[in-house]
């Protein structure tokens, strides 16, 4: 064999290996469903003598290996307490206020943020972070909200959440968090 049959054959190797090795990386990790994690940021400030600003960012975060372009997202904050007239009324009456089949509690909504299909809300690499940003205006009377993202997954269909309660003090002090992974 000569040297240059050598490098001829040692090229076409090189050149089948890049190919196999390009598309194993861009095409088969790729192919699988996309995995995220998403937290909350809050922050709280008082305004005026009636009212808070509830500022919040939520941070999603790919870590798959799959690009990630979810159809849709929405943040919404709820009221938890103190309660609504018609909850108050209702426990009143009844040991189980859920439906047959329900197993969470629809509490009253105080906003919502949509980010819907006619363009992705984000577009995240492999590895890349972004943020949807949301504040809120609600009255000093709540004491416990509630905030709930959802983005959809684009292959399954199905949706990621994020659950974030949070007891606001009087002087707009986010005093304890809990999160629930939906």
């Amino acid at each position: 064999m000569t040297i240059t049959t050598f490098k001829i054959l040692a090229g076409i190797t090189a050149m089948i290996v890049t190919g196999m090795w390009a598309y194993y990386i861009f095409i088969v990790e790729r192919s699988h469903s996309p995995k995220i994690e998403m937290n909350f940021e809050t922050e709280c400030y008082s305004f005026d003598n009636d009212y808070f600003l509830i500022s919040t960012k939520l941070k999603v975060e790919n870590i798959s290996k799959v690009f990630l372009e979810p159809t849709s997202a929405q943040i919404k904050l709820q009221q938890i307490l103190p309660n609504t007239h018609e909850f108050k009324d209702l426990t009143k009456d009844q040991f189980n206020i859920l439906d047959e089949g329900d197993s969470k509690l629809v509490w009253p909504m105080i906003g919502k943020r949509d980010w819907l299909d006619k363009e992705a809300p984000i577009k995240l690499e492999p590895g890349e972070s972004d943020e949807l940003v949301a504040d809120f205006f609600l009255l000093k009377s709540a004491k416990v909200i509630r905030l709930y993202a959802s983005l959809q997954n684009p292959v399954t269909k199905l949706s990621w959440v994020e659950v974030k309660n949070i007891k606001l003090s009087d002087n707009c002090n986010i005093d304890q968090t809990i999160n629930d992974k939906g």
